[in-house]
């Protein structure tokens, strides 16, 4: 059962800690998955996926075979064996390789209307990743990587609407399991997901988002910040009323603050709608498809701080870039054979990259008019 990871997730090349893919429109019609036979097979690397495959079902005719490309090397290459081998744990380079040469109708598709990102320099297993920047840093005195997760690329690059990234509080988090929960189970990236899956993070990365753009801000204390105003008065989601001031009368009151989830984004206000142009328009907006758990029900498994600048944040993000889609993961759901839950939203997210709108709810009407003028 060793190749079960590899099998469920043959698509797919993200990069560690937090991950992107960044679709663009196709008009091509879906292929039908199948490999294609005019394609020779790297015979030797083949017979090994049946060797260390325990039982028959668990491969599919779409992973029983790798596809040979002259000039690439296979993963045994770098590992000495094939992903997969009880030594080389390592599926994320074979899922890479796939997407990368293989010449079957379906993942040529995939390969020529999405732009996934890697950052082949890190390791993909958490503490082994530490070990990996720390000679990074030994050989670059004073410099520090730019961007070790693509998601934080994506985000500084501009390639996202209103995504901020957030990141734990230093020993919060080490290489641990956290309890996960669906937020828009309508939409395909987490088609086969089930709701209170575990997912496996490094750091405890997370997402906020914003209906404006220029980052995240969705729902009170986003980014981990106090529960408690800055004033003193009250709550972060009370009403900041001054005391001993005397009553307005009701039409100069301000409107009431609607709460919302710290996964959540606030909708603009009627104030801000009248001047729209920092506004995302609705169709736009982030959305938001999987949050971590509740603080009470977070770990599941490693080591866990508190955790409260974590739970209930965002942990996977669809934000809409006029044709295109920025799906970005702040877990890591390919970490070797331990995540099988999280592995169909990669698949989905590849297979779905033209469809990633489906099921998607907009905001109220009155938001797209005031942002369309």
């Amino acid at each position: 059962m060793r190749r079960l990871s590899a099998i469920l997730s043959l698509l797919v090349a993200f990069t560690i800690g937090t991950h992107i893919a960044h679709t663009q429109g196709s008009d091509a019609a879906a292929a039908k998955p199948g490999r294609n036979p005019n394609q020779p097979i790297d015979a030797a690397y083949t017979a090994k996926i049946k060797q260390y495959t325990t039982e028959p079902f668990f491969l599919s005719p779409l992973v029983d075979y790798m596809p040979a490309k002259a000039g690439v090397p296979t993963p045994t290459a770098q590992l000495g064996d094939i992903a997969g081998a009880p030594t080389a744990l390592i599926e994320l380079i074979e899922l890479a390789c796939r997407l990368a040469v293989d010449d079957a109708p379906y993942v040529k598709n995939i390969r020529d209307h999405v732009i996934t990102l890697i950052t082949p320099v890190v390791e993909v297993d958490g503490r082994d990743r530490i070990v990996d920047i720390f000679k990074w840093k030994l050989a670059h005195p004073g410099l520090n990587p730019a961007a070790v997760a693509a998601s934080d690329f994506a985000i500084q690059e501009g390639l996202t609407n209103g995504v901020s990234m957030n990141t734990a509080k230093r020993g919060t988090v080490t290489g641990t399991f956290l309890r996960m929960h669906l937020v828009d189970d309508a939409g395909p990236i987490v088609y086969g997901v089930e709701d209170g899956i575990a997912a496996y993070t490094d750091g405890g990365e997370s997402f906020s988002v914003s209906a404006t753009r220029g980052g995240g801000g969705g729902g009170r204390r986003a980014g981990g910040g106090s529960d408690v105003r800055a004033t003193g008065r009250g709550r972060a989601d009370d009403q900041d009323v001054v005391q001993g001031r005397p009553a307005l009368a009701p039409e100069f009151e301000a409107p009431p603050v609607v709460p919302v989830s710290r996964w959540q984004y606030a909708l603009p206000t009627d104030a801000a709608l009248r001047t729209p142009s920092n506004i995302i328009p609705p169709a736009q907006r982030p959305r938001v498809a999987m949050r971590y758990g509740n603080q009470n029900e977070l770990l599941v498994s490693g080591l866990l701080n508190g955790g409260g600048d974590i739970a209930q944040l965002a942990a996977v993000v669809d934000s809409p870039v006029e044709k295109g889609h920025g799906v970005m993961f702040a877990i890591n759901p390919i970490y070797r054979a331990e995540t099988l839950g999280t592995y169909p939203m990669v698949c989905s997210t590849l297979m779905n990259f033209d469809n990633l709108n489906a099921g998607r709810k907009l905001d109220p009407r009155k938001q797209a008019e005031a942002v369309q003028g």
